[in-house]
């Protein structure tokens, strides 16, 4: 499936070609981990202060992920998110990271993931729990159990975590370097399913 990226930096789009995988009801899910990711499992949480602020309506945020590629940042689309009146009414945060990206989280979902670590900066720490990921080597896509279409760029990490409810979820590898701390190497995934680890 080929899919354009587009760089934030002026450079050309390019255009990648993501081999559709089924990683949902794969049989062998060890062999299919192995001919797209490296297999050395690490342990990371996600582990860096944010700004925060209330969501308004009519303002425009970055939403997208940033993706470094043949040494450049790439992103899937060029539109940002304008904030909408239903983000307003559910008390959504714009999340701001360093890295230019924000996130939008509504209220109720913000009050038990995140806790203030500067009031005077309002900044803010994800509650997070370390969680096991694999490196991408070679560029995927496949379809969630909700049925959206999830693209694994080379690079990127695929949290492994939740392989026996067969959830995974892609964290860009610009993302995972700014926001995520690896606490502990596992070594290779085939020991780890062997021994139920995961």
């Amino acid at each position: 499936m080929k899919k354009k990226l587009f760089s934030i930096d002026g450079y050309n789009e390019i255009e990648i070609d993501f081999e559709k995988i089924d990683l949902v009801n794969a049989i062998d899910i060890s062999s299919l981990l192995k001919t797209y990711t490296d297999c050395n499992v690490v342990m990371a949480t996600r582990d860096v202060s944010v700004y925060v602020t209330l969501a308004e309506a009519g303002e425009e945020i970055d939403l997208r992920n940033r993706y470094n590629l043949l040494g450049r940042s790439y992103i899937f689309n060029n539109d940002k998110y304008q904030i909408k009146r239903k983000d307003v009414e559910t008390e959504s945060r714009v999340i701001l990271y360093t890295n230019g990206m924000s996130q939008i989280v509504k209220g109720e979902i913000f009050e038990g993931k995140y806790i203030l670590v500067d009031k005077v900066w309002q900044l803010y720490s994800y509650i997070d729990k370390p969680k096991k990921y694999v490196t991408v080597t070679k560029h995927f896509c496949f379809k969630s159990p909700w049925g959206e279409i999830i693209y694994a760029p080379t690079g990127s990490k695929l949290c492994v975590e939740f392989i026996d409810e067969r959830e995974f979820f892609v964290v860009s590898n610009s993302f995972f370097k700014s926001a995520y701390n690896v606490q502990e190497e596992l070594g290779d995934i085939d020991n780890l399913i062997k021994n139920q680890q995961i």
